[in-house]
């Protein structure tokens, strides 16, 4: 297997844009985003994380919840599907359960899939983020996921 890196793209304090390319067709990838037993094995930033889904209704405006649980903590996010073109497309709304002191605004989630040689080169847009703080931390989190992602696949 060749070595898989995710690329960070943004330019701007509430864009996060990143890329990687997989081995493996649009198809295979854009399914992984789908399935919500897959969503449980790849969706974590770091393997030591345990991801619950809670409900998964990729459909037309199907909702989403899942939970995090890491170190002992859990980070819950929920969202709506708001566009589903597959191979090449899906978007999301896609918010943090809020805490009492620090409540989240929604944000937006794009993944666009292209053919790229023999694979696949997907681009992850998360927009509306809160600050630059905020980006760097979705953007560790989106690496650590993008990554699993790829063992997921393969």
């Amino acid at each position: 297997m060749s070595e898989f890196s995710v690329l960070d793209l943004s330019t701007e304090e509430s864009v996060l844009v990143l890329t990687a390319v997989y081995q493996a067709s649009p198809e295979r990838v854009f399914e992984a985003w789908l399935n919500p037993e897959a969503i449980k094995k790849w969706v974590k930033p770091m393997p030591t994380c345990e991801t619950v889904v809670l409900k998964y209704d990729p459909h037309g405006s199907g909702e989403f919840a899942v939970h995090m649980h890491i170190e002992g903590e859990v980070y819950g996010y929920f969202g709506t599907f708001t566009r589903i073109d597959p191979p090449t497309r899906l978007e999301m709304t896609w918010t943090w359960d809020p805490t009492p002191n620090d409540p989240y605004p929604e944000t937006y989630l794009t993944i666009d899939l292209e053919p790229a040689g023999s694979g696949t080169r997907l681009t992850l847009t998360h927009s509306k983020i809160r600050s630059l703080e905020s980006r760097e931390a979705h953007s560790e989190g989106w690496t650590g996921s993008l990554t699993e992602l790829n063992a997921y696949i393969h």
